[in-house]
């Protein structure tokens, strides 16, 4: 400005004291403005109780599944409480030096009732076709069944965990030029707490290997004896994928759709709202209240700090390496799925409140 030379637009820029401003006014930029959503504190406390329980998986190609999914089959419910998930097989018992019998037999399998003995039980006493001690059988095949239930946390008559599991899956998308990685959360619930067990990122253009690598953590939570309560995945741009999904996972976990635009309609909100807000408002509340637990990588904390609080909605813009908040997204995601369906019970009545049927009419001589 002194001499009235000519400069161009990088050294302008380079002795602008305000560069925020100059980008505004000279750039025509928006700049995203507010505060980081996630408190650096309480988010460093969220990552120190997860050191050694929470891991994240970055899955380069198809061997890489392999170890990821071996560490969820391990971990699944937390080392400090393996009762919430069906424990491991024993190891195998020891033998002698010589190798002719071990020091401690297994002891013998638990002989429960068969379908047909349980058939003849439920029928009415005078068509039953039953031995004289099989009421002492059955008795004593459900308290052995009952207390292997109590020691594992799984239900008595389905065999499976009571752990509750919610899915959430963020799908790789393109942002201002830049690719987006795709993550598979998988979140516990217990109690009020929310623990993010792992997370597997991945970046492919393939979805059928991403559905792939989705059923190969379904299978392992089938092989621990857990149903997940739901597969929550984002619906905002791909619609009909995510509707191929819903078909595909069916038979292993229902599959609930999000979009990120739609209303919410609760009676508990205060005013109108979608459900990015909605879902990420319930995150951090999560966090806020030392409700949540998070792997303790620096990723994790990069991918939180980058969701932003603008004039009270929530917005991310993805830095140079295409981190967009998708872990931030998928973790909400898998806790949509833990309060998106709900728990339904059947109550069988006691067998003495069944009809029964009249008895049979008395032989008489003629």
């Amino acid at each position: 400005l002194k001499s009235g030379e000519e400069i161009t637009p990088t050294e302008a820029f380079q002795r602008a004291p305000n560069k925020d401003g100059h980008r505004i006014a000279h750039w025509l930029k928006w700049m995203l403005g507010g505060s980081a959503a996630c408190d650096l504190l309480r988010l460093r406390t969220a990552q120190e109780r997860g050191v050694g329980q929470c891991q994240n998986f970055q899955i380069n190609s198809d061997a890489d599944m392999t170890p990821a999914v071996n560490w969820l089959y391990g971990n699944l419910g937390g080392k400090l409480d393996q009762g919430l998930a069906r424990p491991h097989p024993g190891p195998l018992p020891q033998e002698r030096g010589d190798g002719s019998a071990p020091l401690h037999p297994s002891p013998p399998p638990i002989r429960d009732a068969t379908p047909y003995e349980i058939y003849q039980w439920n029928l009415p006493p005078h068509k039953q076709r039953l031995p004289t001690s099989f009421s002492e059988l059955y008795a004593e095949s459900a308290r052995r069944r009952e207390e292997a239930a109590a020691r594992s946390g799984s239900s008595p008559v389905t065999g499976h965990s009571k752990l509750a599991i919610g899915l959430g899956f963020d799908v790789a998308t393109s942002t201002k030029g830049k690719s987006n990685p795709s993550v598979v959360s998988l979140l516990e619930e217990h109690g009020p707490e929310w623990i993010v067990r792992c997370r597997f990122i991945w970046k492919t253009k393939d979805p059928e290997i991403a559905n792939q690598r989705i059923l190969s953590i379904l299978n392992v939570l089938e092989r621990r004896g857990i149903r997940p309560r739901a597969l929550a995945q984002d619906a905002t741009n791909e619609r009909y994928y995510a509707e191929q999904n819903r078909k595909y996972f069916r038979a292993k976990v229902p599959v609930v759709l999000v979009v990120a635009s739609e209303a919410v309609d609760k009676l508990s909100l205060d005013k109108p709202t979608n459900w990015k807000e909605y879902l990420g408002n319930q995150l951090i509340a999560k966090l806020d209240d030392n409700n949540l637990t998070l792997p303790s990588d620096e990723y994790t904390r990069t991918d939180y700090r980058l969701v932003m609080k603008d004039r009270g909605r929530i917005v991310c813009e993805p830095n140079d390496q295409g981190m967009h908040g998708d872990c931030f997204d998928a973790d909400k995601l898998a806790g949509h799925a833990l309060t998106a369906t709900n728990s339904r019970r059947t109550i069988v009545p006691p067998r003495e409140l069944w009809p029964q049927p009249p008895p049979p009419p008395k032989a008489t001589l003629g």
